[in-house]
């Protein structure tokens, strides 16, 4: 039986990682330069599906810590987001002034152009860093999401289903 023998790792060759074990990788590197806002966006996306524009117009008001819970507005209305513990360990994390609800979570100093801006730069430069295939902030979302878990009928809901 013949071995099929691996190319040397080079430049041009990087190992195969899944999108989750790259968001793993990205999420230690913020960790170690301690960048809190960009740990609270990725796990956003990658755990909850938030898109960038929803995320850099993320508000305070919007955030239940207690609850555990996000509103997102959006075109169709606001939906409610559940956070995990990692979401809602990240968002403990990023610095905000208490009482403040109309402060945006994430550079609120800031143009939430130049927010996302920032945002996109520094994942991108992050991900040169670490020799990652290149790949947009968007391509994370949902990659660290569980399993949806299936969803449960009663007999009353199993008849409206029917034709």
């Amino acid at each position: 039986m013949n071995r099929i023998q691996q190319p040397p790792e080079t430049e041009s060759h990087r190992p195969f990682r899944s999108r989750a074990e790259q968001v793993h990788k990205l999420l230690d590197e913020f960790r170690r330069f301690g960048d809190s806002w960009l740990v609270g966006a990725t796990l956003l996306t990658a755990e909850c599906g938030m898109q960038l524009q929803e995320i850099v117009t993320l508000e305070w008001r919007g955030v239940d810590l207690v609850a555990g819970t996000i509103e997102v507005p959006g075109p169709q209305g606001i939906r409610q987001v559940r956070m995990s513990e990692r979401v809602h360990g990240a968002l403990t994390d990023v610095p905000h002034t208490a009482g403040n609800h109309d402060a945006y979570v994430f550079f609120p100093l800031t143009d939430r152009n130049d927010a996302r801006q920032r945002i996109g730069k520094s994942f991108s430069r992050t991900c040169e860093r670490l020799e990652l295939t290149p790949f947009p902030f968007q391509a994370i979302r949902n990659s660290l999401a569980r399993a949806r878990q299936p969803r449960t009928y009663t007999s009353a809901t199993r008849n409206q289903l029917r034709p």
